[in-house]
């Protein structure tokens, strides 16, 4: 007589399937440029050099260049992202951009440049 033992429960089949599903690359197109992603079990991550960038290490890197004013920076972009259906706003997204984004000096010499974002200027084209 043979015997057969589950060694896994369809659940734990499923999450693995998901897992190794997870491990295409996918294109995410996010202001008129194509992102690379995968799906990790921390969510959607983007990919450098074809391996997912760590949540932790952009989140160190916004509080860098946005110190305090993070937290108020994220709500007023959250405003403004909810204030329109998601088919809008992806047409939409690179002009809102244009619209807000911190003037700077154009060619190399703007690149790292620090600019002034007005959070009033974004909260307006929330409304």
């Amino acid at each position: 007589m043979l015997t057969v033992v589950a060694t896994n429960s369809p659940r734990e089949v499923k999450k693995k399937r998901q897992v190794l599903r997870g491990a295409e690359t996918l294109t995410v197109d996010l202001l008129r440029r194509a992102v690379p992603a995968q799906q990790t079990a921390a969510g959607l991550c983007a990919l450098s050099k074809e391996k997912p960038i760590d949540p932790d290490s952009v989140q160190r890197y916004l509080e860098s260049k946005f110190g305090d004013a993070l937290k108020e920076t994220y709500e007023a972009m959250r405003l403004l992202a909810k204030s329109r259906p998601p088919t809008e706003l992806a047409e939409e997204a690179y002009h809102l951009y244009e619209q807000f984004r911190p003037a700077i000096p154009a060619g190399k010499q703007g690149w790292g440049a620090v600019g002034k974002l007005s959070l009033d200027d974004i909260r307006k084209m929330a409304t």
